[in-house]
């Protein structure tokens, strides 16, 4: 068993996937699919993402209004009774939740997969609450340890992958609700990051099938987090003054990691064939490249931008040619081409983003210039205007 789900039937899912992107590709013809698509049936109900986005939001959305409507209802103000409720609220969403996976056999189907967030949110909230009636010190420290440990059993029994990360993520945030020094917060938080990277690495090493891809996942996962956790002007918005608190030697120690931490990780997906972590370890080095004048302290241009823009389409022309002048359009197992109708509907969707991205937010507008006072005689003669 994985979880609460057999491993023959999660095995079938990830074939039936798999036999489904071929036949969109056009490796394999509509006849072909259905007779392997007819051996991998299970008996779970599956949706597709646009109504399991639906009912997850609207599960959500119902839980809420349930959790919300009890506090109304029995006006739970003190912090030990609302710590029962939130707890209570949780142990109703698991049990709803295992009702329909053992009653209905849902499989991703967005209800059961927001009544186990809801319950993670709940339980880290209850915790919270107990930690704030007991007078706790590090509040927040034990509201991210209940997290990081619901969310990883969340995964451990239903295998949501992003449950993992959202364990990583919890886990790794622990050292800075704790009172310690800037290197040491971060360098603790990316400790915790990069050994997720290890479990996964070693995870994957024992050749499980079914879970290979949420590993993968995990490992780019936790590269991303060892990166977010050192990078000290990723989020420069916070500017100087947040970078200026720690050591010198750790600032840039940090920067000469922000350079090696994309080219290992971009070496390493190479030699394995790793998608996730190629995805993971180009936005990287993107990153990297614009976080490299705040670093230096240099000042940002306007023309910044651009440079960026023409550097990526340099760069991605540059890479496409070269691979498509190889023997048979590839190199090394890596084309150009978009054999997959999958990466194509990411394309779609990364083009529908950034056309609907509000562009011109924050612009400056020209002044609109005061109306004059005399209209050429609208009402009144002489050149008296309506205001005059």
């Amino acid at each position: 068993m994985i979880g609460c789900y057999g491993a023959a039937e999660e095995l079938r899912i990830l074939v039936a996937g798999h036999v489904h992107d071929w036949a969109r590709a056009g490796l394999l013809t509509t006849e072909q699919a259905q007779r392997i698509e007819s051996r991998l049936a299970t008996g779970l109900r599956r949706t597709n993402v646009f109504l399991r986005a639906v009912l997850a939001v609207f599960t959500a959305l119902a839980v809420a209004a349930a959790v919300a409507l009890v506090f109304v209802s029995f006006h739970v103000t003190r912090a030990a009774p609302t710590a029962v409720t939130f707890a209570a609220g949780a142990i109703v969403c698991v049990a709803a939740a295992e009702y329909l996976i053992g009653t209905f056999r849902l499989y991703r189907h967005g209800v059961e997969e927001a009544l186990i967030a809801a319950a993670a949110v709940l339980a880290s909230m209850s915790a919270d609450q107990v930690a704030l009636a007991a007078s706790l010190p590090r509040q927040w420290t034990f509201m991210l340890v209940v997290a990081a440990v619901t969310a990883a059993a969340a995964y451990r029994r239903y295998g949501f992958v992003y449950a993992a990360v959202a364990a990583m993520a919890c886990a790794a945030a622990i050292p800075f609700s704790l009172d310690l020094p800037p290197f040491l917060d971060r360098s603790l938080a990316a400790a915790v990051a990069f050994t997720a990277v290890a479990v996964a690495r070693t995870a994957r090493s024992r050749g499980d099938d079914v879970r290979d891809n949420d590993y993968a996942v995990l490992q780019a996962a936790g590269i991303a987090g060892t990166y977010v956790s050192l990078n000290l002007r990723l989020f420069d918005v916070m500017g100087p003054a947040a970078a200026s608190h720690v050591a010198t030697w750790f600032y840039w120690t940090t920067y000469v990691c922000t350079w090696l931490i994309p080219a290992a990780a971009l070496r390493l997906a190479i030699r394995d064939k790793d998608r996730p972590l190629l995805t993971v370890s180009l936005v990287l080095a993107f990153a990297t490249l614009a976080t490299n004048k705040p670093y230096l302290g240099l000042s940002r241009e306007s023309w910044d931008p651009i440079l960026f823009g023409v550097l990526l389409v340099v760069v991605a022309t540059t890479v496409r040619r070269w691979l498509a002048r190889g023997p048979g359009a590839q190199r090394g197992g890596f084309t150009a081409e978009k054999i997959l109708e999958r990466d194509r509907d990411w394309l779609r969707t990364l083009a529908t983003a950034s056309v609907a991205w509000p562009h011109d937010v924050g612009a400056a507008r020209p002044a609109e210039s005061p109306p004059p006072q005399f209209e050429g005689g609208r009402s009144g003669g002489a050149g008296g205007g309506a205001d005059y």
